[in-house]
């Protein structure tokens, strides 16, 4: 498939804007979308379901869905299955259903599902780029390293009002989201039953960044587990992470944790256990 817009301003789309309908069978053979010639937000992918994308046949191996480098395009109300970026031979491949390298892009009402990737980034791997992520579903996606949903690297990244289940990372950091190197704001936002080595939920390395943050926009934890912090692991970073107004239900024996050479701010944050001594890093 590697349908390649080459940089004209159009809209791509299913006829009914109801992506049930309207599919991309990649069959494993290819990528869906190879967008890579400085394509602006009035590129415009919409409605479709792209599913069974392999990034395997592209030198990068990234992007299973989408390989998205040095472009801007607009992705709305897309359904990204079964997409994976895995090499048989050595453990790498990014993004599972979408690699951004070089973009700023507006990610909007998208569902990933059963997405995969050898290295990071099960569903969405983000390296040098700014993406705007809102209303989207991630659920079961995996990855061997790291973020079973979101890998986001020397980036910046806005998560809003999406949900994040049953995603995991086999072998490494976040079974939802990896930061690293990272801005992120990540607001009104559920996390249930994800998986890691460390960070269940979310881990964060030398990243500034919000979780929560204010009254209308804190995000629920509930029964992600990880040999260290079920919900965030904190490694890092000069700046206290913002995890003000959130809701953490952790399992008692899968206790969080938060380690960072700075602090973290917990006001108005809701706990289902008192955090104890050996459980907190400061």
């Amino acid at each position: 498939v590697n349908l390649d817009p080459s940089g004209k301003a159009i809209t791509i789309r299913s006829l009914s804007d109801e992506p049930e309908y309207c599919v991309i069978d990649c069959q494993k053979t290819s990528q869906g979308f190879v967008i890579k010639t400085n394509e602006t937000p009035d590129t415009v992918i919409q409605g479709l379901t792209i599913k069974n994308g392999n990034s395997d046949s592209h030198v990068l191996d990234a992007g299973g869905g989408i390989l998205c480098i040095n472009a801007s395009p607009t992705i709305t109300n897309c359904i990204f299955s079964n997409c994976t970026a895995v090499n048989d031979e050595e453990l790498h491949g990014s993004g599972g259903a979408i690699s951004f390298d070089g973009c700023e892009t507006a990610v909007d009402a998208c569902v990933f599902t059963n997405c995969s990737a050898g290295y990071n980034g099960g569903a969405v791997n983000v390296y040098r780029s700014t993406i705007y992520m809102r209303n989207c579903t991630f659920e079961n996606n995996q990855v061997a390293l790291e973020g079973g949903a979101i890998s986001a690297a020397s980036s910046t990244v806005y998560i809003d009002e999406s949900s994040f289940s049953e995603n995991s990372s086999s072998g490494g950091y976040g079974g939802a989201i990896n930061l690293a190197r990272a801005t992120a704001f990540v607001t009104s936002c559920t996390f249930t039953n994800n998986h890691a080595i460390v960070g269940g939920a979310i881990s964060n390395t030398n990243s500034t960044t919000v979780i929560g943050g204010q009254i209308s926009e804190g995000c629920t934890f509930q029964g992600n587990t990880a040999g260290e912090g079920a919900d965030v692991f904190i490694s890092g970073g000069e700046s206290p992470v913002d995890a003000r107004y959130n809701t953490f239900q952790t399992f008692p024996d899968s206790p969080y944790s938060f380690e960072s050479v700075g602090s973290i701010i917990f006001t108005g944050s809701q706990f289902q256990e008192e955090p104890i001594e050996q459980d907190v890093y400061v």
